[in-house]
């Protein structure tokens, strides 16, 4: 099987659940669902090969879509964040939190490969603490999966961000002595 034919199979599963998570997240007033949707909207680099007009391929474009791949991220986890904390002070009960452990699971057995591992679980025991627990505090542990999602949302964002913002930028290597890099080429000239 072609590598892209791969690719497209993963980003339909990826994509198909992530409407899912979304849908049911909705359904049952799940913000530790929607927060682990949002670990589906991570886009696959996908590489162009290069053309005789585009000799250095499409590698800007790559890192535009980074780019901006990473600050929605960010955007996505601060509203997480912000609506954590929100449950937090006004919570709100969570809804049919089988279908919330059930969905979790599902998310837990795509994501068995990956390092995603952790969003689902957390889901996974939000769901099954809302569930079992029959005390108004029970839901305190969907806003609280929710921030901690957030949290490894930022994590991972942020250094992205900045290094996709540094080449988008044009800006020399860190490893790369720029002063030393010139004395060099005007010793050469000399």
């Amino acid at each position: 099987m072609k590598s892209t034919t791969k690719l497209t199979i993963v980003l339909c599963i990826s994509i198909s659940f992530f409407i899912t998570e979304i849908a049911i997240g909705f359904k049952t007033k799940s913000i530790a669902l929607i927060a682990d949707a949002s670990a589906w909207l991570q886009l696959s680099h996908v590489q162009c090969p290069s053309t005789p007009s585009f000799s250095y391929a499409y590698h800007r474009a790559d890192l535009v879509g980074a780019f901006f791949n990473v600050v929605f991220l960010l955007a996505l986890a601060l509203s997480i964040f912000l609506q954590s904390i929100e449950r937090f002070i006004n919570i709100s009960p969570v809804d049919q939190p089988l279908l919330v452990l059930i969905v979790g699971g599902i998310g837990l057995a795509l994501n068995l490969c990956s390092a995603l591992v952790v969003h689902d679980i957390g889901v996974m025991i939000a769901g099954a603490i809302i569930l079992k627990l029959h005390s108004p505090s029970r839901y305190y542990a969907d806003p609280a999966v929710s921030l901690a999602i957030s949290l490894m949302i930022f994590a991972s964002a942020v250094p992205l961000t900045l290094r996709t913002a540094r080449i988008l930028l044009e800006a020399a290597p860190k490893d790369i002595d720029v002063k030393v890099v010139r004395d060099d080429l005007l010793a050469v000239t000399s």
